[in-house]
């Protein structure tokens, strides 16, 4: 039998740690949101870094004097801020206590999904991780959904900066119009589903209501004159009217966060993420009146999802993710935050960012705004299980060194190690293969 500790560390954190005793039940998870701690706002700095970028490449365009060097100075500071990036994350994971929080900010970044795609974005991911998602895991939605959908890396992203009102003054100077990509992922993706009952005009209405957002290098901002003009209809309310101002779209967020498709939407993503698909209707629809009745709360929808008996099951359905497998490896050698962040920049490349993209998961990059995939079939493949098997042996090499292969499978695993997996760790040709064998197992590749 699996202790109730070690399941809901595979399930809802990141694997065990010697440094932290767990949690057995649903108050200890749920205890262990109770204290969020929220990121500096360093906009600013990333912002500066930005128009430094900019400014290079332009003199570097004219061929100004020194161009060249100065380009390659900010491109190091780029390369740089990312790395720092991933590393104060990676050390936050592998160092949390039980890990449901960063498990949370993971689906919930994953939720909100903006992919990388140009170092522009690159620089604003971290901050709209730290600022839009991480201070509201454990609060309401609807201040989530107010965030994301207004930090100016979402906006950067869904080139809703490129909107205009159709009849707005700006538009009408400039000859522009709506983009609709902000407007449909919010429904589709965010808040009601693809499967909601909802048509192409209120995309549209919604596009009509959402422009105006906009950013600078003060962070967001709400322009006028790019605002469509008069009140929009979505799903059958209208908002807004003679005034162009921010407050119509956040009337509008907020009774998309506070509608049943939503409710159900969050719910099942969730069941499905932390226990598996399908997920079950009558689960769903309690989490979701939870969620409804408590005005948009995520600890409702969680604390539902964490008493129901199916969340103890002792059977694992999930794959771990290339990260997740990288942060339970660590947490098992019982690194610690610090250790992680004493590590030179090069080692969190090497053994982070370019593991991760081996094994099919590009830190950033999923694909698209509809983030990672969910399903086994996607990650155990044949190149995928050959790339998991050589970071296991890489892995193994540089930073388990004298661990004890037993020792190591007791720590990773504990009692949910099979006789197989036991018998084969023990009677490992060297210590070298003993390890490799805990990190390339099923029972470890799987939560």
């Amino acid at each position: 039998m699996i202790p109730p500790d070690t399941l809901a560390a595979f399930r809802f954190g990141y694997g065990p740690s010697p440094h932290a005793p767990g949690a057995r039940d649903a108050v200890g998870l749920l205890a262990s949101l109770s204290s969020p701690h929220p990121a500096p706002d360093d906009w600013a700095a990333r912002h500066t870094l930005l128009a430094e970028r900019q400014a290079a490449r332009k003199d570097r365009r004219e061929k100004k004097d020194g161009a060249e060097a100065r380009n390659m100075a900010v491109n190091r500071a780029l390369r740089d801020q990312r790395l720092q990036d991933h590393q104060t994350r990676l050390a936050e994971t592998v160092g949390a206590p039980i890990g449901f929080d960063q498990r949370l900010r993971a689906f919930w970044d994953d939720h909100f999904t903006i992919e990388a795609q140009a170092s522009t974005l690159t620089l604003f991911v971290p901050h709209f991780h730290a600022q839009a998602i991480a201070p509201h895991i454990a609060g309401r939605f609807r201040d989530m959904l107010r965030a994301a959908s207004t930090h100016p890396a979402m906006l950067l992203y869904l080139d809703q900066t490129r909107s205009f009102g159709p009849n707005s003054r700006a538009g009408q100077r400039m000859g522009r119009g709506l983009n609709e990509n902000l407007a449909r992922e919010i429904l589709e993706l965010h808040t009601l589903g693809v499967d909601a009952a909802y048509a192409q005009r209120d995309v549209r209405e919604f596009a009509e209501l959402l422009t105006g957002l906009h950013w600078d290098a003060e962070g967001f901002r709400f322009r006028p004159r790019r605002a469509e003009p008069g009140a929009e209809e979505l799903l059958g309310q209208r908002y807004g009217g003679a005034e162009a101002d921010l407050g119509p779209v956040l009337a509008a967020l907020d009774d998309l966060a506070a509608h049943p498709d939503t409710a159900r939407h969050l719910a099942r993503k969730l069941v499905v993420h932390f226990i598996g698909a399908p997920a079950p209707a009558d689960l769903v629809e309690d989490m979701a009146a939870a969620y409804l009745a408590a005005d948009t709360s995520l600890m409702a929808l969680y604390e539902v999802m964490l008493e129901d008996p199916r969340a103890w099951a002792p059977e694992f359905r999930k794959i771990r993710l290339p990260y997740e497998v990288i942060v339970a490896a660590s947490r098992g050698a019982g690194f610690t935050a610090a250790q992680i962040r004493a590590q030179r920049p090069g080692v969190i490349a090497r053994d982070l960012l370019n593991q991760q993209a081996r094994m099919g998961q590009i830190p950033w990059k999923p694909g698209g705004p509809d983030g990672w995939a969910e399903d086994a079939e996607t990650w155990i493949t044949p190149v995928g299980l050959a790339a998991r098997l050589r970071w296991a042996q890489a892995f193994t090499r540089r930073h388990l060194g004298q661990h004890d292969p037993r020792a190591f499978l007791a720590a990773t695993l504990g009692e949910r190690a099979s006789p197989v997996l036991r018998s084969a760790v023990a009677g490992a040709e060297s210590r070298e293969a003993g390890l490799s064998l805990v990190l390339a197992s099923p029972e470890f590749n799987r939560r």
